[in-house]
């Protein structure tokens, strides 16, 4: 029950989360100058210099922060990712079936009547 109640919750909100991460992020997700571009001789404290948000972070390691973002949400891994996320396991409406199918609904509904005090032991 709680492994696809879980497997559910994450599924439904994985896009939001990517969302939020590539809003945080802003476009570098996708402008981030190479690899190749640090190690260029001509143009390499250049991009180090504008990928540096400050004295305390380094370009080269905003750079590789923003490569994992890409790779993991924006590029052929991340499009893989985004529909095995939602369709392992049968979907998200497989999912709502079997935690429906295996939950204690009517003593989910007997505690919240308990907690209000409205079940029939209870003074009115």
């Amino acid at each position: 029950l709680y492994t696809n109640a879980g497997k559910f919750h994450a599924a439904a909100n994985y896009n939001h989360i990517v969302r939020h991460l590539h809003d945080i992020a802003g476009g570098a997700v996708l402008t981030t100058p190479s690899p190749a571009d640090f190690e260029n001789e001509e143009v390499g404290h250049l991009a180090r210099k504008y990928m540096s948000t400050g004295p305390d972070v380094d370009g080269e390691y905003r750079a590789r922060l923003m490569y994992t973002i890409r790779d993991l949400t924006a590029d052929s891994y991340g499009g893989w990712k985004s529909v095995t996320n939602i369709q392992a396991g049968g979907g998200l409406y497989a999912q709502r079936i079997v935690t429906r199918r295996h939950y204690d609904l009517d003593g989910a509904k007997l505690k919240a009547l308990q907690i209000a005090g409205l079940t029939e032991n209870d003074a009115h």
